[in-house]
């Protein structure tokens, strides 16, 4: 996959919902860990940038 890549994610939830014990690895540059949907316990297991090499994964600021 290169930049910009899209996997087209939600036509997944047509086949499977997963398990619970399933964790899902995502390779981004950032993400808002102060978004709602990632606030549930478990959601974001170890984030890790590994860019600034610290565990806060998050946007720049523009």
């Amino acid at each position: 996959m290169g930049i910009c890549s899209h996997i087209s994610v939600e036509q997944g939830w047509d086949i499977t919902r997963g398990l619970r014990s399933l964790f899902v690895a995502v390779v981004e540059d950032s993400f808002g860990l102060n978004h709602p949907y990632f606030q549930s316990i478990g959601k974001v297991v170890a984030p890790r940038d590994l860019k600034e090499n610290d565990f806060l994964p998050l946007p720049r600021e523009k």
